[in-house]
């Protein structure tokens, strides 16, 4: 409230926040009243966030201003090395050995001490820290930040916050899967018309829809029973055309929010099998057609109504995403503070 109360001088404004933040709520006709931070899901909760947390942001951009040094990486002498031998005339068996090993490795020295980066990024209250650098660097990272959150009054989750290498793991941020790609992918930028193309192998950033996670969603709302599509019972009084409208908000709410990913294919396959299957089942169980195979044949490979309303044909095509981060280490917090 003492920040609100610095910016907000309108003191009835700052009364409606205070009262809303003491105001409890009903669970099962039971009271419930938490005055440690704001209702799950309230209007306030992410503004809240974003005016007490713009003291962590402030606080990490000197961080980075602090930790960052140098221009650009340096070219991997080991590359280079390999590089310059393939280029020996002659011996063409030789030639195309090396080349391929030079491949093979990173053209840049992603291990450069003289380059260090450090980007932030937050979401209400979950963060996520990107350290191009040593493993010391980002323990010594996470360490300041978890001071300085002590000092004004929060406490960073211990399980929920953790270190995560790229090169080995992935960082699960707001849903998605971050990791770096098991292939070397080479590009080749043509200086002028005339002089040669300069290489630049990489490891690129892939941000993947967890389908794991997804399949525990679908689960825990009814939409799978022992690891195979079942009906969701829960709609079965609706009436055909809401049932395949609601079964299409699924789809696309996912499909939405997983629109960048780079295993989107793989998501849409995942959830057209799922969830058309989930409706073959649920519209059987209403007009008492017995089975989902009966149900394809009475309304078709889509399950379309007589109003014409039909189940989602989605697009297997994701929308392009150009990743330019190249941190190998991520701090990770998932509501942690």
């Amino acid at each position: 409230m003492s920040l609100i109360e610095h910016r907000i001088q309108d003191r009835r404004f700052t009364h409606y926040i205070n009262k809303a933040l003491k105001a409890g709520y009903f669970e099962f006709k039971v009271y419930q009243h938490n005055i440690v931070g704001t209702p799950q899901g309230s209007i306030i909760s992410p503004i809240l966030a974003n005016v007490f947390l713009d003291q962590l942001d402030q606080f990490v951009e000197k961080l980075r201003v602090e930790f960052e040094k140098g221009i650009k990486p340096r070219k991997n002498p080991l590359s280079i090395n390999l590089e310059g031998q393939s280029k020996i005339k002659g011996n063409l068996e030789l030639v195309r050995k090396l080349s391929v090993e030079a491949r093979a490795h990173n053209y840049i020295d992603f291990e450069d001490p003289n380059l260090r980066r450090l980007t932030y990024m937050r979401y209400a209250d979950d963060w996520i820290i990107g350290i191009k650098g040593k493993l010391q660097d980002t323990k010594d990272i996470l360490a300041k930040v978890k001071e300085y959150c002590e000092g004004i009054g929060l406490r960073v989750s211990p399980d929920k916050t953790k270190i995560t290498n790229l090169n080995q793991n992935k960082a699960l941020f707001l849903g998605v899967e971050i990791s770096r790609s098991s292939n070397f992918v080479t590009k080749f930028t043509r200086v002028t018309s005339s002089s040669s193309t300069k290489k630049y192998n990489s490891r690129q950033l892939r941000m993947t829809a967890p389908l794991q996670r997804v399949m525990k969603i679908l689960t825990d709302n009814g939409f799978i029973q022992n690891k195979k599509p079942a009906p969701r019972f829960l709609w079965l009084h609706k009436s055909h055309d809401q049932i395949i409208q609601l079964y299409n908000a699924v789809f696309k709410g996912f499909l939405n929010y997983y629109s960048f990913a780079h295993n989107y294919s793989s998501l849409v396959s995942l959830l057209n099998n799922i969830l058309k299957q989930s409706a073959a089942k649920l519209l059987a169980a209403k007009f008492t057609l017995g089975t989902k195979s009966k149900a394809y044949a009475k309304f078709g490979p889509y399950l379309t109504s007589p109003n014409k309303i039909s189940f989602l044909r989605p697009s297997y095509k994701a929308n392009e995403l150009k990743l330019k981060v190249k941190s190998p280490y991520f701090l990770e917090n998932i509501k942690g503070l």
